[in-house]
């Protein structure tokens, strides 16, 4: 049965507070999508098989509905096959641009409730300046990851952790996928969308975006978090 708007931002709430507090959520079909794909991109640019407990890979030639050659995978009750040429085909632009994969950045960002520390993984990035994140999706429409923070963070993270010599563009490289209940396999055409906010504005907006979530942390949350790595102490002394 459809869903709710309240149901499905108490939802949203209920597995952020979870991912904050350690606690595994039951994985969703669109969210092993995105995990396997950026899996099996990730271990053909790195020439290496998967370290993950979670996910297998697998290599493989099908015959039906035609003859293709496919990856394979796993995660969980959920399957998915994506057509190898075209997996290879992202994986190579990344692969050319001398992209670093899934590397830990972090950073201190002044907000007026205390200094906060920002820390994540971005998908790829070079010293050029170029950072991409990679998403999937079952319908795209233009421009429609333009409000997310990672647009913002990552940038301001790479720069200041000297990570980055210089900003030039955050890209979301995305591929619209349709995965065929009959057998698995997940044709996907790629999008881009191309931001170059310049690094400032990055720094501005992430300061923004980090001191909204602070005051609503406070005022919504606060009492449902176990962890002090969500806003520690020397934050809670602020006002």
């Amino acid at each position: 049965s459809p869903v709710s708007k309240a149901d499905f931002i108490q939802g949203r709430l209920d597995n952020l507070i979870n991912m904050v507090n350690g606690i595994q959520s039951t994985p969703n079909e669109a969210a092993s999508l995105g995990t396997c794909f950026n899996e099996a991109i990730d271990c053909i640019i790195l020439n290496t098989k998967s370290t993950r407990k979670d996910v297998s890979l697998m290599s493989c030639e099908i015959s039906h509905p035609q003859p293709m050659k496919v990856i394979t995978a796993v995660q969980g009750n959920f399957k998915f096959m994506f057509p190898k040429d075209k997996t290879l085909e992202i994986a190579s632009i990344l692969k050319n641009s001398s992209c670093v994969v899934q590397d830990y950045v972090e950073a201190d960002i002044d907000t007026c409730y205390g200094k906060a520390q920002l820390y994540g993984y971005p998908d790829y990035y070079n010293k050029d300046g170029f950072v991409i994140d990679l998403k999937t999706t079952s319908n795209y429409s233009c421009r429609k990851y333009e409000n997310y923070s990672q647009r913002y963070l990552y940038p301001n993270c790479l720069h200041k952790s000297g990570k980055i010599d210089d900003y030039i563009q955050f890209t979301f490289l995305v591929a619209e996928c349709k995965t065929s209940k009959s057998n698995y396999v997940t044709n996907f055409e790629v999008m881009r969308e191309n931001y170059t906010d310049g690094i400032q504005e990055c720094e501005n907006t992430a300061k923004m975006l980090t001191e909204n979530f602070i005051a609503w942390y406070r005022d919504a949350i606060k009492s449902k978090i176990c962890t002090e790595r969500l806003c520690g102490k020397h934050l809670e002394q602020k006002h």
